[in-house]
């Protein structure tokens, strides 16, 4: 990999960020370390910002303040990048065209417009109808 910016979808976020399963805590955890001492950049959306914090404070014991506070150390940890109305018109036809969710043509698009094509995710089935997209399960492929 190396200099690359990878893209870590939300359950990776909410893996690393929870310990309700310890197991995949523990692997997000490991994985997300190689990638840095790799030299590649964790890249977040601000889509996964805003479904992690939808599902923190729906399944979460986590203060909205604790939750305030992780998401904005979010800033320091990853390169953030954004979406716009173009997007969300390119995420449509992703949408139409490959039959997978909204949301995640969304987070394609914006990964596309800004040259990223891989994404750490347990999400396999619906990613990987996106051709020119890689895409890493941490807790199927090890990352080395």
């Amino acid at each position: 990999m190396n200099g690359n910016h990878l893209l870590i979808d939300t359950n990776i976020l909410i893996y690393s960020e929870t310990n309700d399963e310890k197991e995949k805590h523990d692997m997000v955890i490991l994985a997300l370390e190689r990638i840095k001492t790799q030299g590649d950049i964790l890249t977040i959306s601000i889509q996964n910002i805003n479904e992690f914090s939808n599902n923190m404070i729906k399944k979460s014991k986590l203060s909205d303040s604790s939750i305030n506070e992780i998401i904005t150390s979010y800033q320091s940890t990853f390169s953030l990048i954004f979406f716009n109305l173009e997007t969300i018109r390119e995420a449509n036809r992703i949408s139409r065209a490959t039959g997978i969710h909204f949301y995640d043509a969304l987070l394609t698009a914006t990964m596309h417009e800004n040259g990223i094509d891989t994404i750490i995710t347990e999400n396999e089935k619906d990613f990987q109808k996106i051709p020119w997209l890689k895409v890493i399960n941490p807790f199927k492929n090890e990352i080395k």
